[in-house]
């Protein structure tokens, strides 16, 4: 029995970080849907538009096959518009299957504590529960750690607060992060960049979910990165 046991546990490791990266390629799957969606919306929109000004001001003036063209044209836009729509909708019900329970995110971040090395994490305020697929909050709150543990940051030893508290009634989870000085351009844009990793990543996860994850100064200096998770 014991020596089956190494075994057992091998095998749930193996699990664990296979169902990670189901999860990650789906939500990467909705991520490119997403952004495939908004980058043809734009052309498709402006085509639309012309088809439209033209008929308003030749289709009169057109022959019988002109307008036959112009309308298959039009049919054609309103396709590509359905079709990118449906991608987009099977992409994110895709990611809506894997199924979501209640998470008590005090004990998540307690848990995170005792297995994060790089950095001295002291979790502080009055616990709650989220309702999150339990592999992509864990990631959530790694990538976040993460994040501010990263060796481009200014020397010495990395401690971050971990902080539960509401603001205006919603229950929102801040990492307080007071070496890292607030870029007013660089971290907004690392949260909304379309590559994998880092705040990137974080972003797509809050998206999924429904939450909204945003970067502020710090009270005390220092960057402030919240999830709001909601009422």
């Amino acid at each position: 029995m014991d020596a089956a046991a190494p075994d057992t546990h091998s095998d749930l490791a193996r699990l664990r970080a296979l169902t990670r990266d189901v999860h990650l390629s789906l939500l990467a799957m909705e991520q490119l849907a997403h952004t495939a969606a908004h980058d043809l919306r734009t052309p498709l929109n402006t085509l639309s538009g012309l088809l439209q000004l033209f008929d308003t001001k030749f289709a009169d003036d057109l022959p019988e096959a002109g307008r036959e063209y112009l309308n298959y044209m039009g049919k054609a836009v309103q396709q590509m518009e359905e079709l990118t729509t449906r991608f987009q909708d099977d992409a994110r019900r895709a990611g809506a299957d894997v199924p979501r329970q209640p998470v008590d995110l005090h004990a998540a971040l307690l848990d995170l504590r005792s297995n994060v090395k790089t950095a001295r994490l002291s979790v502080i305020g009055t616990p709650f529960f989220v309702t999150a697929q339990p592999d992509l909050l864990a990631m959530l709150l790694r990538g976040l750690v993460d994040d501010a543990s990263r060796a481009d940051q200014p020397p010495g030893p990395v401690t971050l607060q971990l902080i539960l508290h509401r603001q205006d009634g919603l229950r929102q989870l801040t990492l307080r992060d007071q070496r890292r000085t607030f870029d007013q351009s660089a971290i907004p844009r690392a949260l909304h960049a379309r590559d994998t990793g880092g705040l990137a990543t974080c972003a797509r996860i809050c998206r999924h979910h429904g939450w909204e994850l945003s970067s502020a100064p710090g009270a005390d200096g220092g960057t402030d990165h919240t999830v709001s998770f909601g009422r």
